[in-house]
């Protein structure tokens, strides 16, 4: 059965995003289009792995080898693949259309790598703290609450 039959969740997001890679070299070659790995990474949107700053990377090649893109190319790869730029989670919109307004590719490479490495390090002291209630379907609230409580001092102590 293929992974597409099956009903997607945050559970099986990594297994969906490497079999449709794997569709898109079948259909495409070996090689998938830069605007269709940005659109997976998009919808992927995850703020604990390389996602955003593999898009800010992937972008920054594209630019330094005169071939970049336009937003409009991405939100079209992003309809290809999942019917609607606005299927995307709001955070990944947010994030995409804010890149076209920045100067530095560079910059914003950087500040995404430390962001993602911080917050796999939360969730990362969240689950030794916690063994077993970290799952797919509770990271983003983790770590929602962990940048909530980072800014406030901690009373329960």
């Amino acid at each position: 059965m293929l992974i597409a039959d099956k009903p997607f969740t945050k559970d099986n997001l990594d297994s969906y995003l490497k079999e449709m890679a794997k569709e898109f070299r079948r259909r495409n070659g070996s090689k998938v289009s830069a605007e269709y790995l940005v659109a997976m990474k998009l919808m992927a949107g995850r703020q604990y792995k390389n996602d955003f700053s593999d898009i800010a990377g992937i972008l920054m090649e594209q630019e330094e080898q005169d071939n970049a893109f336009t937003l409009d190319q991405i939100k079209k790869a992003v309809a290809d693949l999942y019917d609607s730029y606005d299927s995307l989670p709001e955070n990944s919109r947010l994030f995409i259309e804010s890149i076209y307004e920045k100067d530095s590719l560079e910059g914003l490479y950087k500040l995404c790598r430390q962001h993602e490495q911080e917050n796999r390090d939360v969730l990362l002291a969240f689950q030794d703290d916690y063994p077993g209630i970290l799952n797919g379907n509770n990271l983003e609230e983790v770590l929602k609450m962990a940048k909530e409580k980072k800014g406030k001092p901690d009373f329960s102590k």
